[in-house]
């Protein structure tokens, strides 16, 4: 093979010399039929015709020789672009799915350092669900420091290669600006092709794209639906946009004391969010009777609760502007 593009390329060096000579006297009949099947025979790619035009127009010799041997690219081929979700789930080789479970046990035991060391070594042997779950700690700062950064960099990767939690949390990420700049309508689709299966992280954020009207029409009988499924799938924030919507009577009679149940299914979850809402519900005594100490334990525990930020911010300014 080597040799056949040596040859090529003393033929080319060969062919522009009498190329030119052909443009100065025109002589063209013979020597380009001749040479050009020369050519062709020993390396298959070169067409004089188009190396005379080549020359002709004044490209070198040299830049002829790289685009012969250059590798032409198959017709109808273009530039992918970056799938949702990965058209072949990626199966778990035995070692990584041990190592997912162990972190998923230490987990469950809030044993959030060894937790997030096993997710960390699952997820650099390419594994989907350890990548998913790996960034799921890095949201909330499970093990580790809390980074909206990492985490949408790890939801996408599990997303590519074949996570679905991965891509509702790569939609989460979107919906919100975490980690990556706004995108509505890239989170739409992410939560819609998941939302059908019934995922609840999903539902939670459909019902959140039909409650503002983003991609689609604002629908609040829509916006209820996915909240009612969500919670009812045990989605902590389902849970709190639920009970919100009932506090506020957004799409549901007002039913305060109902709120309240669902702030506190989400509270006893660990939701930042909810403990701060429930602590105005006793402050306020609002679907539950005033009771100051409570009001105050749960703003309380949402301040100290560092895996929402702003709830948290938002329950110590509670605390400092109101007396109990």
């Amino acid at each position: 093979m080597r040799s056949n593009k040596v040859l090529a390329g003393v033929l080319v060096l060969a062919v522009s010399v009498a190329v030119e000579s052909v443009f100065l006297f025109g002589a063209v009949g013979s020597l380009r039929n001749g040479v050009d099947a020369l050519v062709s025979e020993v390396s298959g790619k070169v067409n004089l015709p188009d190396l005379a035009e080549s020359l002709k127009s004044g490209e070198g010799v040299q830049q002829v020789l790289r685009n012969m041997n250059a590798s032409p690219e198959p017709e109808g081929t273009s530039e992918p672009s970056e799938p949702f979700l990965s058209e072949e789930s990626t199966e778990s080789s035995p070692d990584a799915a041990n190592i997912v479970s162990d972190g998923k046990s230490q987990l469950d035991l809030q044993r959030y350092d060894a937790a997030f060391a096993s997710f960390s070594r699952a997820a650099d042997l390419g594994d989907a669900e350890g990548a998913f779950y790996k960034g799921y700690c890095e949201y909330y700062g499970y093990g580790t420091s809390l980074s909206y950064d990492a985490a949408y960099r790890d939801f996408d990767k599990s997303a590519q290669l074949g996570s679905k939690d991965g891509l509702v949390w790569k939609g989460v990420c979107l919906y919100s600006g975490e980690g990556v700049s706004k995108d509505y309508e890239a989170s739409y689709y992410c939560f819609e092709i998941e939302a059908e299966h019934g995922n609840p992280v999903a539902l939670n954020g459909l019902g959140n794209c039909y409650k503002h009207g983003y991609v689609v029409d604002a629908d609040y009988g829509k916006m209820i639906d996915c909240y009612q499924r969500s919670a009812d799938g045990g989605h902590v924030m389902g849970l709190v946009n639920l009970g919100a919507c009932y506090y506020d009577g957004f799409g549901v009679p007002v039913d305060k004391a109902k709120a309240a149940r669902l702030y506190q299914q989400a509270a006893d979850m660990g939701s930042s969010l909810a403990q701060f809402y429930l602590a105005q519900s006793y402050y306020d005594g609002e679907g539950v009777e005033r009771d100051l100490e409570k009001a105050k334990s749960l703003a309380e525990a949402a301040a100290n609760n560092e895996h929402d930020p702003s709830a948290s911010d938002d329950a110590r300014a509670y605390l400092q502007s109101h007396r109990f």
